[in-house]
């Protein structure tokens, strides 16, 4: 239990009308505030929690807090106990981190950033430092795991309530360390905001998210506001280490941001710090040649992918800031046989590899795409499709990548949401016809679509199914239906049988 009183030593705030009340907790959702808990009225999607402060005080909230000065001068004068702010979000992060102790300080914290590539390096963190040294936890797009409890991610980088309630369990069960995916929406809605990151990691950037921000120019700078986080007058800790993709055109700028923190880069295409070279991708993983502090090492991943090996490098250069040897962390990444939906293998014993794909950028698609085309012996075929209420710029992009890169392309829906499945896929369309290509059909059924491309596969073609990866819904209107690209290609490749020829 704590105080309002002692908390609001450490929140912005600009006036509160009552502060001699006992806390029992924090709310941001007025459906399941409890007796004795604050409630943070915050933006949400559809409406914003101002609406439902009075709900939340009829529960039995201690106090509210708003950031709307009508909303608080209308009901402080009448008895209410209500706290102004100038940023709701903020407010959230901040009286979540007071209320557990500003767990953030007694965990080793590192944030991973970028378009792409943050699941597999999360993963990669999350490996070596639990075989080398010491107990990690993890917040991921995939999931979260906090010591042996294992949940299914509700967002990439949850809300800062539910985030640093993570944070306090991992410190209670014993976790040493925490690795998280930062996403831009997550950084922007300041869900870490004031944690204490000791490492943060850029990956790269490019076109996603644009119809969240405007241009990627402010896409850039929310990501920069990781790297803001490693240094500062407010820190208990010492300043962190930015772990940075020197590849990457927006690397300078995340150098920037990180201010007097420790730099480690990686690349193969510039100078770093960690660099690799003699790369030798199969179906069974990659093998590589590691340099960095005047060592050669050799690595070995089960993971599939050219694109991986920037993922490793990023993964091992977070361990040395960690204070783990780059031989040891090499080591611990072969442990890491596979991530879902990330160039997953579907194994049924099948002639043709099947492999499932997150990748739902114009990048991350030309990157897997290219990286199967070196590997493939006989025919590329990919089943993908683009998004709903997003981003329309990507879709004819993605289906000129496809098409010129892939032997035959199935395209299909993603998560279509409220717009219109086949419209979707004209945009896509767009792209192909630039490309002058035929080498396509569309089938707007996801399950039919798969179905196609395991049916049409000889034994040495290889069919990648991308998009979705791990996710188990697909998003039609304002439903979600139960729905696998992993399970839906298990189901068709059990009932081919043993194999294709």
């Amino acid at each position: 239990m704590k105080t309002l009183d002692s908390m609001l030593d450490h929140i912005t705030i600009v006036e509160t009308s009552k502060t001699d009340i006992v806390v029992s907790g924090i709310s941001y959702d007025s459906r399941v505030v409890r007796p004795g808990e604050i409630f943070i009225a915050i933006p949400g999607v559809s409406a914003h929690g101002d609406t439902f402060i009075e709900e939340a005080l009829s529960k039995g909230a201690c106090a509210c807090v708003t950031e709307t000065e009508s909303q608080y001068a209308r009901l402080s004068r009448d008895g209410k106990p209500m706290v102004l702010v100038r940023d709701a979000r903020q407010a959230l992060a901040e009286f979540s981190r007071v209320f557990y102790d500003f767990p953030d300080r007694k965990l080793w914290l590192c944030g991973i950033t970028g378009t792409d590539g943050k699941t597999t390096v999360a993963y990669l963190v999350h490996t070596i430092l639990n075989e080398t040294c010491n107990k990690c936890s993890l917040i991921s797009t995939v999931e979260y795991r906090i010591g042996n409890k294992v949940m299914n991610a509700r967002l990439t980088t949850p809300q800062a309530l539910d985030c640093m309630e993570m944070l306090s369990e991992s410190v209670t069960k014993g976790q040493k360390a925490l690795v998280m995916e930062a996403s831009s929406q997550g950084l922007v809605f300041k869900r870490t905001y004031g944690c204490e990151y000791d490492c943060a990691v850029f990956m790269n950037l490019s076109p996603e998210h644009l119809d969240f921000h405007s241009d990627m120019v402010e896409y850039a700078k929310a990501k920069e506001r990781l790297f803001r986080q490693l240094t500062g007058s407010e820190r208990t800790k010492p300043s962190g280490t930015a772990v940075i993709n020197v590849d990457d055109p927006y690397s300078r700028q995340m150098i920037s941001a990180s201010g007097n923190a420790t730099i480690l880069t990686f690349g193969t295409k510039h100078h770093a710090d960690i660099t690799a070279s003699h790369v030798n991708s199969t179906f069974d993983g990659i093998e590589f040649m590691l340099h960095c502090g005047g060592k050669n090492i050799t690595v070995k991943s089960p993971l599939i992918g050219n694109y991986t090996v920037y993922n490793v490098m990023a993964a091992i250069g977070v361990a040395m800031s960690y204070g783990i040897e780059p031989e040891q962390a090499a080591k611990a990444v072969e442990k890491l046989t596979t991530i879902p939906g990330r160039c997953e293998r579907i194994d049924k014993g099948q002639g043709p590899v099947v492999l499932v794909d997150f990748a739902h950028t114009s990048q991350a698609l030309e990157a897997l795409l290219s990286t199967l085309r070196t590997m493939t012996t006989g025919r590329l075929i990919v089943v993908f499709g683009c998004g709903g209420d997003r981003d329309r710029g990507k879709r004819p992009v993605m289906g000129e990548i496809s098409t010129k890169i892939a032997d035959y392309v199935i395209v299909t829906s993603d998560n279509p949401r409220s717009e219109d499945p086949e419209r979707i896929i004209l945009d896509i369309e767009i792209g192909i016809r630039r490309n002058g290509k035929d080498n396509y059909v569309t089938e707007p059924d996801r399950q039919e679509a798969i179905r196609t491309a395991i049916d049409m596969a000889q034994k040495n073609d290889v069919v990648v199914i991308a998009g979705k990866g791990h996710e188990t819904y697909q998003i039609i209107g304002d439903r979600s239906y139960e729905f696998s690209d992993r399970e839906v290609a298990r189901r068709i490749l059990g009932n081919n049988g043993t194999s294709n020829s």
